[in-house]
C-alpha cells in the first residue's frame, strides 16, 4: 500500500506552500523535505487511551493519523492518499 501525506503552511506573507511530503512504499517512509523527518521521530499520542503512534512500528495508521494532529493554520498535513 502506497500512502502520501502532503505538509502545507504559511510563508512570510500568509499564502499558504506546499512544505513537502511523507510517502510510504509499503516497507518505510520517506520524507521529501528535511524538516519533515523531524515529524517521523515524534510519536503521535492518540487523545483517548493515551498510547502513541510511531512511523517505525504502525507507518499506516501512523500516516492515515498525521491530518488530525497536525491541523494548525500554519503546519497542516493532508489526508493520507493512495499514490
Amino acid at each position: 500500500m502506497n500512502l502520501r501525506v502532503e505538509f502545507h503552511g504559511l510563508d512570510g506573507n500568509a499564502n499558504a506552500v506546499k512544505l513537502g511530503e511523507l510517502r510510504f512504499d509499503g516497507e518505510k517512509i520517506t520524507a521529501t523535505a528535511k524538516a519533515l523527518e523531524r515529524v517521523l521521530r515524534e510519536p503521535i499520542i492518540l487523545p483517548k487511551s493515551g498510547g502513541t503512534l510511531h512511523a517505525t512500528t504502525d507507518p499506516v495508521r501512523f500516516m492515515e493519523s498525521l491530518c488530525f494532529h497536525y491541523k494548525s493554520p500554519y503546519f497542516m498535513a493532508s489526508k493520507a492518499r493512495r499514490s
